[in-house]
């Protein structure tokens, strides 16, 4: 039997540099960046499309979700999280997220590791000072 040869996945987190002007322009960037097509159109609907469009064919995922936002406003990044673990789960293309999320992937165990923190000591209340009147009289 011949084997036949399958596209290997290109799971990564997938950039582009999104110009706005007479005509708007994406230029790939990042590590997944190789190999990638550099964009135009008239419209974003027509230009997403394309972008999203080489990114399914490059990683052999056929459906993604992604991220575009305005940086300034002529310059946007668009970036998607494909097939990686932390798709979806952290704002920005992996950046930030609560230290929960990571004890959460790491199996718990750095959540596990971490001693309880002291609970904060009750204020002490204050005396009123008397103010020779009554608001609610």
């Amino acid at each position: 039997s011949a084997l036949q040869y399958t596209p290997r996945a290109m799971a990564g987190t997938y950039h582009y540099k999104i110009t706005l002007g007479d005509e708007i322009s994406a230029k790939p960037f990042g590590e997944m960046a190789d190999e990638m097509p550099e964009c135009s159109a008239a419209d974003m609907y027509t230009l997403e499309k394309q972008i999203y469009d080489a990114c399914a064919e490059k990683s052999g995922f056929p459906t993604f979700t992604y991220q575009n936002s305005m940086v300034t406003p002529t310059v946007g990044l668009w970036t998607a999280c494909i097939g990686t673990a932390m798709a979806g789960s952290f704002g920005g293309g992996g950046g930030g997220g609560s230290g929960e999320a990571v004890g959460e992937a790491a199996g718990g165990a750095a959540a596990a590791a971490a001693p309880a923190p002291e609970p904060e000591p009750e204020p002490e209340e204050e005396e009123e000072e008397e103010m020779g009147f009554d608001l609610f009289d």
